[in-house]
């Protein structure tokens, strides 16, 4: 599905300053969801019809610097095995096609700092959605059973979006909030971190390689440690 937030730009980070390349923010997702394969058989179906025992639990995967969301593909298929829709929106510039389309450098990660916006605009679309008879997620999403999961930079958004003080009006923004939250090699991201939401902390699974250079182990615990709540369940796994 394609999401458009007209209130916000997409910046060209090919110029400097950046120039604006959109006034809004095209926003591409991916749904993956459990079907009933014919046969038995496994694997991605595109445009299956949805099983019918549904609505499922939902997680929504934020992707790392230069990928995209088909790079964690055996991941997001085992969860959707598991019994989960899996939404992973494409980032409008950090993804590996604008990555190449700006030559491949770094520059694009600038934009980093606007995607706990894109994601919490992704939580809004998809609870209006989930609530409208004309589209295809009423039925299948069940946007009151949802936690938040992702890689790297993808990761760090998810952090920032939870627990960082510079976004807390935007995470009070979504109409539904995380039952958890997954890590998986990101660190804290836009100031001090404290969790102040009224409903209780998520719970927390972060995970860390310590052969992981871009995102160090240092970084990783930081975060886990300064996470507010004493009764969020957390774990830390390397």
């Amino acid at each position: 599905i394609t999401l458009v937030d007209k209130s916000r730009a997409t910046f060209n980070y090919d110029t400097s300053p950046p120039s604006v390349l959109s006034s809004g923010r095209t926003i591409v997702t991916q749904v993956r969801y459990p079907i009933y394969a014919a046969g038995g058989s496994s694997g991605e179906q595109p445009g299956a019809t949805p099983a019918s025992d549904g609505p499922f639990p939902v997680i929504v995967f934020a992707h790392g610097y230069a990928v995209m969301p088909n790079t964690y593909q055996l991941l997001l298929d085992s969860w959707v095995e598991a019994g989960f829709v899996v939404v992973a929106p494409v980032f409008p510039v950090s993804n590996y096609y604008d990555w190449l389309r700006e030559g491949g450098g770094s520059a694009p990660e600038d934009d980093v700092v606007n995607q706990p916006y894109d994601l919490a605009f992704v939580v809004r679309r998809l609870f209006a959605l989930e609530r409208t008879g004309s589209s295809f997620l009423d039925g299948l999403v069940d946007m009151s059973r949802f936690g938040f999961a992702g890689q790297s930079d993808g990761a760090t958004t998810i952090g920032g979006l939870v627990y960082g003080d510079y976004w807390k009006p935007t995470f009070a923004s979504m109409p539904v909030r995380p039952h958890a939250v997954a890590i998986l090699s990101g660190g804290e991201f836009g100031g001090g971190v404290a969790y102040a939401d009224p409903v209780p902390a998520p719970g927390l699974l972060s995970v860390e390689s310590d052969s992981d250079y871009c995102n160090p182990t240092p970084m990783a615990t930081k975060l886990y440690n300064d996470v507010a709540g004493g009764s969020a369940s957390r774990w830390f796994l390397t």
